[in-house]
């Protein structure tokens, strides 16, 4: 290995389907066996993209690379849309496309879940934007059949919570159904979206007589519900800032706008959670009481368990067939992170004002991530054509497995063959008086 040649790390049992004509596929590029990874050495990040495009492409699920920083990620998943989406300007997302869908149809659709861009234990909460892209890519996860996800590794370290409260908090609007505009109202507070005059940013909506304007999570443009007695009417896009409509939609789908739960079952929780946890003064402590009257306090994602009684990972929102790889650095990339938040956590710990959680129930440690890796589920078996060494074809299962003694012959040399007779054995020479089994 040459010195500071990058590796890339397969980081568990997976294999893409095999394609004859496919270089890239042609040879074992995932791990196989008792093997839960495998590294590609010498490749680059721009060679990596057009990679990982043939590897997407040749999978029946979602592919998952973990990146060791936020600007390596967002690297990638440009260059991955490219090569997927043939033009960049294809990939981009649909205005007003509630559910992250992109214009221009792409082969697959390229995802980054980004990190919340704040230190661990920040006072101040991320921007709506950036809360907006994760939701729309964990709703995504739920029912993703193929495509490619590309995180940050602190990213994929941080607790998050459970694919209960994407899919328990999401509601769909359609034109001609009724609507109840106290109980819709109602309903996107509990799902964490604020009340305002006007409609500028995610997570807002705004109610003017029979017109309500929201702008959903995961969206592009806000909307506008326009009624007729109590039936929608139409479900129009509009510009935020000259407030003209730019196009009409059949529906759209209303994400939670937090990562929390604002409900009074979520603040109940919290309460009681709060109160059990620290051992302070509630009422010394202004989050406390924020959350208490239903505000959504700075910095309150770093108190997320105790909205939930069980945090998830990334790992859970994965369908059973997804693969998975890790660019270089991202081993030292997270030993580094997880040195970080202990190093801010011992700072702040004694703030009787603002008590903190400690980072075991915030982020997975790096032995943790490690043992995640491995339990994500193992290779899909395919049937390929394989070319013996002989230069014979024999239709054989792939990956190869070690058939029973009496199963193993010698291969019959083609007339065309070009190899010695030490190397007509595949997989390799067997032991004495036994030959090759195809």
């Amino acid at each position: 290995m040459k010195p500071h040649e990058p590796v890339t790390r397969l980081r568990y049992n997976a294999r893409p389907r095999w394609r004859h004509d496919d270089p890239v596929t042609r040879y074992p590029l995932f791990p196989a066996g008792a093997e839960h990874f495998k590294d590609w050495r010498g490749l680059s990040d721009g060679s990596l993209a057009a990679v990982l495009t043939q590897v997407a492409r040749s999978l029946d699920g979602p592919l998952v690379v973990a990146a060791p920083g936020s600007g390596r990620a967002q690297q990638l998943a440009d260059a991955l849309s490219f090569y997927l989406a043939g033009n960049p300007v294809a990939g981009t997302p649909v205005a007003g496309d509630a559910t992250g869908g992109t214009g221009g149809a792409p082969d697959l659709p390229v995802m980054l879940f980004p990190d919340w861009e704040t230190l661990p234990y920040d006072l101040f909460s991320p921007h709506q934007d950036i809360v907006s892209d994760r939701i729309r890519v964990l709703n995504w996860l739920r029912g993703a059949r193929a495509g490619v996800l590309v995180v940050p590794i602190n990213t994929l370290m941080q607790r998050l919570a459970p694919p209960s409260h994407i899919g328990g908090n999401s509601f769909m609007l359609r034109v001609g159904e009724a609507f109840d505009m106290e109980r819709t109202r109602s309903q996107l507070v509990d799902c964490g979206y604020r009340q305002r005059d006007n409609v500028y940013e995610h997570g807002e909506f705004a109610v003017r007589g029979a017109i309500m304007d929201v702008f959903p999570m995961g969206s592009t443009q806000p909307f506008r519900v326009e009624l007729f007695d109590d039936d929608i009417e139409s479900l129009r896009l509009f510009d935020p800032e000259s407030q003209r409509s730019t196009g009409q939609v059949d529906e759209i789908n209303l994400l939670p706008a937090a990562e929390y739960p604002l409900s009074a079952e979520g603040i109940r929780r919290f309460r009681t959670a709060f109160r059990d946890t620290f051992d302070v003064d509630p009422r010394h402590v202004p989050l406390y009481q924020d959350v208490s009257e239903g505000i959504a306090a700075p910095g309150l994602e770093y108190y997320l368990p105790l909205f939930f009684d069980g945090l998830a990972t990334l790992f859970d929102y994965l369908p059973d067939n997804a693969r998975a790889l890790e660019m270089a650095g991202c081993e030292e990339a997270a030993s580094h992170f997880w040195d970080e938040v202990g190093a801010r956590y011992e700072s702040r710990r004694h703030d009787i004002h603002r008590p903190v959680l400690p980072p075991a129930r915030l982020f997975l440690r790096p032995d943790e991530l490690d043992a995640a890796w491995k339990g994500l589920p193992g290779p899909a078996s395919a049937t390929a054509t394989r070319r013996c060494r002989s230069g014979c074809r024999r239709h054989r299962r792939w990956p190869p497995t070690r058939a029973p003694a009496t199963r193993w012959r010698r291969c019959t040399p083609s007339p065309t063959s070009t190899r010695t007779p030490a190397s007509w054995w595949w997989p390799r020479p067997p032991a004495a008086g036994k030959p090759c089994w195809s």
